[in-house]
Order: structure tokens, then C-alpha cells, then sequence
């Protein structure tokens, strides 16, 4: 009766030392464990925190995340918390990932939307 899996992973929240590895880990032991019941999984959500490692490290991590979960077969998609535009306060949530209007999605105060832009591509490509 299961159409399809969806888990989230916010290790800081849960207290692990290590993010990086541990977070390619858990993506993959996820998307293999829904393959094997024959389901799609769907990374509901996925963050660090904002006011944790430097931006640089945030992005090289969630990029090497979605590259993980792009990876897998059994993984039908991935979300991120919380994608917000102008109206929402920066300090709304530790893991906003937001778009400012008026700029590019590379521009640092965008955080991550260059990120997106770049899955989105590659999610569609066969």
C-alpha cells in the first residue's frame, strides 16, 4: 500500500560530528532500501543550518547531496527546506534557502539557488 518513500535528513538537528560523508551515506542506504521494495524515494528535505558551516561548505555539501541523490536510481527527487523569496525574513528558519528579486541565482545573498538551478537541469536530462 506504499506508492513511495520520502525521508528527510537535517544532521545537524540530529547531532552528528560529521556532515558530508554521512549525509552522501545516508542518501544512498536510503534510495537502496526503497529500490529494493520496488518504490521511488523522494528526499522530502534536506538542510544545514545556515548559521552553522561557512556558505562555501554548505554549498559544496548540498551539491555533493544532490549529486548523490541524482546518482541513485532509487531516488525519484529531492526538496530542500525551505525555499523563500523577499517577504519571508532571513532569520525565519536556520535552513532557508532563498531567491532575492532582482538578482541571479548565483548571487551570494541567493545562497543556493544556483544549486537548484543546476539539479533542475540535470533532473531533467535523461
Amino acid at each position: 500500500a506504499v506508492d513511495v518513500g520520502s525521508a528527510h535528513l537535517y544532521p545537524e538537528h540530529w547531532g552528528w560530528s560529521e556532515v558530508e560523508e554521512a549525509g552522501v551515506a545516508w542518501i544512498r542506504d536510503r534510495a537502496r532500501r526503497a529500490a529494493a521494495v520496488g518504490r521511488p524515494l523522494i528526499v522530502g528535505e534536506l538542510g544545514l543550518q545556515n548559521d552553522g558551516l561557512p556558505l562555501a561548505e554548505r554549498r559544496r555539501i548540498y551539491a555533493r547531496w544532490l549529486d548523490a541523490a541524482r546518482a541513485e536510481p532509487g531516488v525519484a527527487g529531492v526538496c530542500t527546506w525551505s525555499f523563500s523569496t523577499d517577504d519571508r525574513p532571513d532569520d525565519w528558519d536556520a535552513y532557508t534557502w532563498t531567491w532575492r528579486d532582482g538578482t541571479t541565482p548565483d548571487d551570494p545573498t541567493n545562497r543556493y539557488a544556483a544549486l537548484h538551478q543546476r539539479q533542475a537541469a540535470r533532473w531533467a536530462a535523461p
